[in-house]
């Protein structure tokens, strides 16, 4: 059974027994996409070099090493921060509280939010009140 249910910022959202679907700006989506992105990326160079120089335990010191870890550091903090601020704004206020995953799908531009707790469809249905 699917239901309509007015989301956290006036949206449509379909629901689906303990899922919620949201549909959020294209150009938020594609941000934090980006930051996606930049963070494997990263973790990508700085496992290549790690493995490139495996014989070499003094190259963690080095300044390249040292500058792509810090890279991935920054990469990946403003990559969760874009993903705390996604689920302030776009998690409903009485999802808040309960045990819920969400994901983000880049094409459609939907947040997918599967309330885990046994209050699920209970919640779910206080969002249609």
């Amino acid at each position: 059974m699917r239901n309509k249910t007015e989301g956290e910022k006036g949206e449509m959202s379909d629901t689906k027994d303990n899922v919620l679907t949201i549909e959020i700006p294209e150009n938020l989506a594609s941000y934090i996409q980006r930051l996606s992105y930049e963070v494997e990326s990263m973790k990508g160079i700085v496992s290549l070099l790690m493995e490139n120089n495996r014989h070499d335990a003094s190259f963690i010191q080095t300044p390249v090493f040292k500058g792509y870890s810090k890279e991935l550091a920054e990469a990946t903090a403003a990559f969760e921060l874009a993903k705390s601020e996604l689920e302030k704004s776009f998690v409903p206020e009485k999802l808040k509280g309960h045990n819920f995953n969400w994901n983000l799908d880049f094409a459609t531009y939907e947040l997918t939010i599967e309330v885990l707790c046994d209050c699920g469809l209970e919640v779910l249905k206080k969002l249609n009140d």
